[in-house]
């Protein structure tokens, strides 16, 4: 478990992270404890991600923008997979846990096919109807953050104890896809698989809430990403050589497309600690 504080002219922020127990760890990639105060109303942009994203609120809600829907106010909710960036807004405080599930592990966890989730939030009341409330109040109720850690272990585990694990085909593809960074033609993966391009189109619509083609356009950004965030010196065509685009422009479009701004933009409103992009 580790800490990090930060304070600039924006804010101060808090975040304790850990990993969750190793049973769940294939399917449940981390658990962040937040607590954010800025001076006035706080608008953030969220870049697509690997991860379906569960946030279980400690104090005040928030709104949310996705892709696929208007702006909503959420208290506790879940966001899945997504094709474009979202906005988020608060009053200028935020509290709470976040948990980082794979999307084979939110499928398992929520028990619904992954592409009801895929640009949009939902509340955690709407999709855990009768267990919401007791998960939310297990967990505001434990005094420490490791003690918050314990519990969504405990709430995890006995769900995952009886739900229905994902085919070995479906977590072998992802995984390949996730390893490469997006780099493998969707046919290499169905015949890999033994199946058509078409069928596992369908599956990874409900097991992952993308098409492999559509999340391989999301990995490889996210490897830009990385290789930015690192500092690379090499210049914006080394990265996007070591990311598998094609050319500099090609990296541009899709920073287009996916974070709505280009990788100088992007590199300039970043938040710390993976906090999101200020929007303004």
């Amino acid at each position: 478990m580790w800490l990090t504080r930060h304070v600039s002219d924006l804010g101060q922020w808090e975040m304790v992270r850990t990993e969750p127990d190793r049973a769940l760890r294939p399917y449940v990639r981390e658990y962040c404890g937040y607590a954010e105060r800025t001076d006035h109303p706080m608008v953030r942009r969220e870049v697509p991600g690997e991860h379906v994203v569960v946030a279980v609120s400690l104090g005040e809600p928030i709104t949310i923008e996705s892709p696929g829907s208007t702006a909503q106010g959420h208290r506790s909710f879940a966001a899945g997979l997504s094709r474009g960036p979202s906005v988020t807004s608060t009053a200028g405080s935020q509290r709470g846990l976040q948990i980082n599930f794979t999307p084979l592990g939110a499928r398992m966890f929520f028990g619904i096919p992954m592409d009801e989730l895929t640009d949009r939030a939902l509340e955690l009341t709407d999709l855990l109807p009768s267990e919401a409330d007791g998960l939310v109040d297990r967990i505001a109720e434990a005094s420490t953050w490791r003690s918050r850690f314990t519990v969504a272990d405990e709430i995890i585990a006995r769900r995952f104890a009886s739900a229905v694990p994902p085919s070995a085909a479906m977590a072998w593809a992802w995984n390949r896809l996730r390893q490469t960074a997006g780099a493998v033609r969707v046919d290499d993966l169905a015949r890999a698989v033994g199946s058509s391009r078409r069928h596992l189109t369908g599956s990874f619509r409900q097991e992952i809430g993308l098409p492999p083609k559509a999340a391989a356009r999301v990995l490889r950004l996210r490897r830009a990403i990385t290789l930015l965030e690192r500092g690379s010196h090499a210049g914006l065509a080394h990265v996007a050589a070591a990311s598998g685009y094609y050319d500099q422009a090609h990296l541009d479009r899709d920073f287009r497309d996916l974070a709505g701004m280009t990788p100088t933009a992007f590199l300039a409103r970043r938040l710390p600690d993976g906090g999101g992009l200020a929007e303004r």
